[in-house]
């Protein structure tokens, strides 16, 4: 080949070139500090609540009658009669209603208050530096 040959050839050249590469690294250091202080707290408290309770009284009423028979208790509104038999001889037996028990039942409601201390715990957070 001649040199005209050469000079007719498209020439390739090679260059190297530079490239550069960045790398992140992760140190670990103190920059502040948390500091948890737990306590048990205790205050007083009163509240009113209702508080339900019944009231029974109980009432004997003679009855002194003569009757046929027997009869079970029972309830007149709010009250409960109990009836009391005897058998009396007589010329014959009869059964003789001699009294009558009553027996009231009422609901009582009051308010009552009450006192005491109740315990909480509280979580108190301190922070120091840059957190």
């Amino acid at each position: 080949m001649s040199d005209k040959d050469f000079r007719d050839q498209p020439t390739t050249l090679h260059i190297p070139l530079a490239e550069e590469h960045l790398e992140a690294e992760v140190t670990e250091r103190e920059i502040g500090a948390i500091r948890f202080n737990k306590r048990v707290e205790t205050m007083p408290v009163e509240e009113t609540f209702d508080v339900r309770s019944d009231d029974i009284s109980v009432e004997r009423r003679a009855r002194n009658e003569m009757v046929q028979e027997a009869r079970k208790p029972w309830y007149e509104g709010d009250t409960l009669i109990i009836p009391v038999y005897e058998e009396r001889l007589v010329v014959e037996k009869r059964l003789v209603l001699i009294e009558e028990i009553l027996v009231v039942s009422r609901i009582r409601t009051e308010q009552v208050t009450a006192q005491d201390t109740v315990r909480r715990e509280v979580i108190d957070v301190q922070t120091t530096g840059d957190v």
